[in-house]
């Protein structure tokens, strides 16, 4: 009893009106319970903003990477850019190459005798100082390339061409003593340097037989499933009314003939240049909603008369009126 005379005691109702004693040892656990409960909060806390922070951070540095890195339509628009760009210098490239030596070869096969020095001059802007292309041997004569085109290449790395020339060379010369005068084609191959933009002749130019000629190719006409005799009838009609305002008439004229979905800029008329003379053949195929006709005519040239033979193949509509339309026209008559 002496024990507890010490112990503070607090008396409370609760709220049946009971009465309770709460002794100091209660309180302190009632105290330890809220130090706990604290302590909890705040780890809590901590951990939120720990995450909170993370999830800020994480954010802001892919901010700065979406910033600093273009995306990927951006990136697509570069890269076509700089495809047309690489096309644009290397077609530019090979333009100049070929022009440099259709260049060279006409001043090459263009000499007189008598007038080495004019050559040799003339073929220095084309060869270098060690290069002996300009020593020809001019026995008698004259001779001039009238006709000079480059009409291929063959790039053998970054900086070497071979460039394939071809002229026809009108020479004049005396035999027996009676001025002659005939003409010849002949073949180049000319190796050209190109660096930097700048160009020269860096070997001999090759004569060659370089002849490109498909001998053995074979036309094959077209063929499919014939138009039924009322079609072929009334496309044929359309095809010879617009062949005649192709050759004769004006632009309004040819448009009447035109399907609403023909592209106009492929019609321009020749406005009187030729004159339709007569019509040859026209055949008519069916291929599904399109008819395909094969027009064979002969064209007038209105300068000196001459005629010559045209054939074309004409895609042929039918409107909702009932009448036959130009959609299309093509030189290539073939399968």
């Amino acid at each position: 009893m002496e024990k507890n005379k010490n112990r503070r005691t607090f008396e409370f109702y609760k709220k049946n009106g009971k009465r309770e004693t709460d002794t100091g040892e209660h309180k302190e656990t009632k105290r330890g319970k809220r130090t706990g409960g604290t302590l909890r909060k705040n780890t809590l806390l901590c951990v939120g903003r720990a995450i909170l922070w993370i999830m800020l951070i994480f954010f802001f540095v892919r901010g700065v990477i979406v910033t600093f890195r273009p995306d990927t339509l951006t990136e697509a628009q570069q890269v076509i850019s700089d495809f047309r760009k690489e096309l644009v210098t290397e077609k530019k490239l090979n333009n100049e190459v070929l022009s440099f030596a259709q260049n060279f070869v006409y001043e090459y096969l263009t000499y007189t005798a008598g007038e080495e020095k004019d050559y040799k001059e003339r073929l220095k802007q084309y060869i270098t100082t060690t290069s002996n292309v300009s020593d020809t041997e001019i026995y008698k004569g004259a001779q001039k390339a009238v006709y000079v085109q480059a009409y291929r290449m063959d790039q053998l790395d970054k900086e070497h061409f071979d460039v394939y020339v071809l002229a026809e060379v009108q020479y004049e010369y005396y035999r027996e003593q009676e001025a002659t005068q005939e003409s010849a084609e002949t073949r180049m191959k000319v190796p050209v340097l190109s660096r930097d933009g700048e160009m020269v002749v860096d070997g001999l130019p090759m004569f060659v037989n370089d002849n490109t000629f498909m001998e053995d190719y074979q036309i094959q006409e077209y063929s499919g499933q014939a138009a039924d005799e009322q079609t072929a009838a009334g496309a044929g009609m359309a095809v010879t009314s617009f062949l005649k305002a192709y050759y004769e008439q004006d632009e309004t004229v040819i448009d009447y003939y035109l399907s609403q979905d023909a592209d106009r800029s492929k019609f321009i008329g020749l406005d009187g240049r030729y004159t339709f003379d007569r019509m040859q053949s026209v055949r008519c195929y069916q291929e599904e909603s399109m008819i395909v006709c094969i027009a064979e005519y002969k064209i007038s040239d209105v300068v000196n008369g001459a005629k010559r033979w045209q054939k074309v193949r004409l895609n042929v509509v039918r409107g909702s009126d009932g009448k036959y339309y130009i959609q299309s026209m093509s030189a290539r008559t073939t399968m």
